[in-house]
């Protein structure tokens, strides 16, 4: 994919957002990498990442080799460029795929379980306790390292009074 050729296709004006869900994880660590690159010159406002918490497993759904998973993402991977990261739903009540290990039809309340859960845990700022993760990113002048310090003001002049 090449960004500038697809901006060209929208009239040259970059995107207010660009949403990644559920993709990322299904490209190798380093082509995961260059895609969030080429998202950051698609928009000129925010990046949305949608992912699972570090890997996991997933082959070819109905023998789609698409669905297979090749890398697993975690928070650091995120915030390392500059991303807001926060969790989503909890480990505890998630099997393989996003969908609770109980079956709905014997117990109605799992989802409303899993959001009560995943508050009372925080997972929304505990991300080890999440299942997934949704990572932002508004690229509006955003240093590109968030140990980076932002640049300082010059100090006014005292005025007299």
């Amino acid at each position: 994919m090449n960004p500038e050729a697809l901006l060209e296709q929208f009239g040259g004006r970059p995107f207010d957002l660009v949403t990644l869900f559920d993709v990322i994880e299904h490209f190798p660590k380093r082509q995961g990498f260059e895609l969030l690159e080429k998202c950051e010159r698609l928009t000129s406002k925010y990046i949305l990442v949608q992912t699972p918490n570090g890997f996991m497993h997933q082959g070819p759904d109905h023998g789609n080799e698409f669905q297979r998973h090749h890398s697993g993402w975690f928070d650091h991977d995120f915030e390392g460029l500059a991303y807001t990261v926060y969790g989503t739903a909890t480990k505890a009540l998630r099997g393989s795929v996003d969908s609770p290990n109980f079956n709905l039809l014997n117990f109605p309340g799992a989802v409303k379980c899993d959001a009560v859960l995943a508050w009372l845990l925080r997972v929304e700022k505990h991300h080890q306790r999440a299942f997934g993760l949704i990572a932002v990113k508004d690229v509006r002048g955003i240093p590109a390292r968030l140990n980076t310090p932002l640049p300082r003001s010059p100090a006014r002049p005292a005025t007299g009074g």
